[in-house]
């Protein structure tokens, strides 16, 4: 964020986190502020998916196929400059909208879920971008695909992630409990509660105070067990 001073001249204001506790932090803001707040390299992945398009209620964002669009070429440039590497489930019908990743995994569905335009939907593309974490430390190769068998628990958000696949998705993207999450469209907050759990660091950003208080609930709940 910027403030004018009496000089005239715009002097950077500091970002105050909404949520801060146990290594995750929140900001309830516009993430394209907040992105420019970090600097290179960061953070050493970001898991995220942006919005979809679709015209779904995301309590004040209008979620436009052109808004989309807009904010795909705002934010992938400061993201992959603040994050070492980048994971985004993108949707299927979104997939070229964004620019060319390093490589294409998904997260699978053997039964199916949903009925595309050439029959039952049974995989999701994620992009992503940077060096693959596994081969970068001398790991080993990893598959590039990850079945999912749950379904996402219902919490007040229109499209939650389900916890236990985001978090194989989340460990496909970091090899050690030192590296620091990010994700920039938080939403319910199912990637800060998948760093917790894997003994990760995380800061989400969400321009929906509502959603904010989700993700805050959940970790709190999280707390009890």
């Amino acid at each position: 964020m910027m403030k004018t001073v009496n000089s005239g001249q715009i002097e950077p204001q500091v970002m105050l986190p909404y949520y801060e506790q146990d290594g995750i932090t929140i900001y309830n803001a516009d993430c394209r502020t907040v992105l420019d707040s970090f600097t290179p390299n960061q953070f050493d992945l970001c898991l995220t998916d942006y919005p979809y398009g679709v015209n779904i209620d995301y309590d004040g964002y209008e979620d436009s196929q052109q808004n989309l669009l807009e904010l795909i070429n705002e934010t992938i440039p400061k993201i992959t400059k603040v994050c070492k590497r980048t994971l985004i489930a993108t949707g299927t019908e979104n997939l070229f909208l964004y620019p060319k990743p390093s490589w294409i995994l998904c997260w699978y569905v053997k039964a199916g879920a949903g009925v595309n335009k050439w029959g039952f939907t049974t995989w999701h593309p994620i992009l992503a971008y940077g060096k693959d974490p596994y081969l970068e430390n001398r790991l080993g190769s990893r598959a590039d695909s990850i079945e999912h068998t749950e379904t996402a628990e219902k919490n007040g958000h229109p499209c939650p992630k389900p916890l236990t696949t985001w978090k194989k998705v989340l460990l496909r993207g970091s090899v050690s409990t030192d590296d620091v999450i990010l994700d920039p469209f938080m939403g319910s907050g199912t990637t800060l509660l998948a760093a917790k759990q894997l003994g990760r660091k995380a800061v989400g950003i969400e321009q929906s105070q509502k959603y904010c208080d989700i993700a805050i609930k959940r970790l709190a709940q999280m707390e009890m067990f």
